[in-house]
């Protein structure tokens, strides 16, 4: 099973504090096949995730949500897709294509490939220019995925103090981030 926050028949930009979330079998085909709206409306994300895991949903695609919420989730082995905006059908077709990757799904003001805030592939924006605001992560990971292909993923990363001690880090995988 599949399930997908819902507002106003788009992704709801945020899993923690949706009120309807559609639930679809992913054996289904058609656009209306196999989906049954809940409402959830007053119900805490923990007590969300733990309901769907209940009712057999495996992958969860969203907006966004709070980290406590995504590591609950991860925890009880959901796959998460978040960071994605959309009519509901054209992400479900894009999905079931293995196309949520694509910048046209992205939530707006979605961070980059690293997860770092203004974070753009090679230093430059989307019109092609050199981005001198941003720094570019030197190894991104794949877009919508928290996946990072360097092989010193989780050393370094933010250490938690409010000044930065050494070289801006990549959360994902702790690669030094170029400041130029």
């Amino acid at each position: 099973m599949l399930a997908i926050p819902v507002f106003r028949d788009r992704v709801a930009p945020v899993l923690d504090w949706c009120s309807k979330i559609v639930l679809i079998s992913e054996s289904g085909t058609g656009a209306a096949s196999g989906r049954q709206i809940e409402e959830v409306a007053g119900m805490d994300a923990f007590t969300l995730v733990r309901t769907l895991k209940d009712r057999g949903v495996r992958v969860l695609i969203c907006g966004a949500l709070s980290p406590e919420t995504l590591g609950y989730a991860e925890s009880l082995g959901f796959r998460i897709i978040h960071g994605i905006a959309g009519e509901i059908d054209e992400i479900l077709e894009a999905y079931r294509g293995q196309k949520l990757n694509r910048p046209q799904y992205w939530l707006p003001g979605r961070f980059g490939q690293c997860g770092r805030r203004g974070c753009v592939p090679a230093g430059k924006n989307d019109a092609g220019r050199k981005n001198r605001k941003s720094p570019a992560c030197p190894k991104p990971g794949a877009p919508g995925t928290r996946a990072c292909p360097c092989p010193g993923r989780g050393a370094g990363g933010p250490s938690g103090s409010s000044k930065p001690s050494g070289p801006l880090r990549c959360p994902s995988c702790g690669c030094p981030i170029d400041e130029k």
